[in-house]
């Protein structure tokens, strides 16, 4: 959360100075920043959420794990799915 706060200070002087800019040089990295930003920020909404599965040990289940369920397929022989 704290690089999140600082990048967004950055920004945000950045959007000060904007209008003394020269467009021709800053419209493209700004609008990309724009959307960094807006990707970053929709991440950690993700990651600061509760956390509401558990796997069968009562672990929470986070983005990035990796989840496998045990199946079994028509002639009986077991697979993780």
């Amino acid at each position: 959360m704290k690089h999140l706060k600082w990048a967004k200070a950055k920004f945000d002087k950045v959007v000060e100075l904007v209008p003394d800019l020269n467009q021709k040089w800053i419209e493209e990295p700004f609008k990309e920043t724009q959307l960094l930003l807006l990707d970053i920020s929709n991440c950690i909404t993700l990651l600061d959420r509760e956390h509401d599965i558990y796997d069968q040990n009562d672990r929470v289940i986070k983005i990035g794990d990796l989840v496998a369920v045990h199946c079994t397929d028509e002639n009986n022989k077991p697979y993780n799915h």
